[in-house]
């Protein structure tokens, strides 16, 4: 997977069942694209992959020494909240990973829209492959509950910081071979709803 940001449209991400629509979305929005889900139990689901930071540095004057820092990692999703529609409840959604424990939230809104809004952010997870499941919780209908706007998701480090690139290595080295996480430098809006946990 190329980069730390999974798009809504990737074909990485599975869309179950049937019914998930696709709307061209504001130019805040991620890629200009957005998801939506209009029934209940409609879920996206997402595997990625973490990785280790290995160092391998060979001196001039020294035999080549060796070094590894596992880093754990860790996923977020962000979507789009829609403006308040009197009469109509705002989404509310759960998020899992590998079958753990479900977390829900339910969208805040108000008089204008928010794209670029985080809806869950997972804790540090070990390295290897993992999986995350979205599920829309709530039917659309007249007068129920409005619809939920997926944008894409982000893939991060354990501390949400960039990993050093070979230039941050201040040593006389010949050889530097870096096997890097997939970083994050994206940052979440203020603009949040209620975030409820339970085993």
């Amino acid at each position: 997977m190329d980069g730390d940001i999974v798009d809504d449209r990737s074909s990485y991400i599975t869309y179950s069942p049937s019914g998930w629509e696709r709307r061209d979305a504001q130019i805040a929005d991620y890629g200009g694209s957005l998801s939506y889900a209009t029934l209940a139990d409609q879920s996206a689901t997402l595997t990625f992959q973490g990785e280790s930071l290995t160092f391998w540095l060979s001196t001039r004057h020294r035999s080549t020494s060796f070094f590894k820092l596992i880093l754990g990692i860790g996923v977020a999703v962000f979507g789009h909240i829609m403006q308040k529609n009197p009469g109509i409840s705002p989404p509310f959604t759960s998020y899992s990973i590998d079958g753990g424990p479900v977390t829900t939230y339910e969208e805040s809104q108000d008089d204008i829209e928010h794209p670029n809004q985080r809806f869950y952010q997972s804790p540090v997870l070990p390295n290897g492959q993992h999986t995350i499941v979205v599920t829309n919780l709530w039917p659309h209908v007249p007068g129920g509950h409005a619809a939920y706007f997926l944008d894409y998701f982000q893939i991060v480090t354990a501390d949400n910081t960039p990993l050093p690139t070979p230039t941050d290595v201040k040593v006389v080295t010949q050889t530097v071979i870096l096997t890097l996480p997939i970083s994050s430098s994206a940052t979440s809006s203020p603009h949040i709803g209620k975030l409820h946990s339970k085993v």
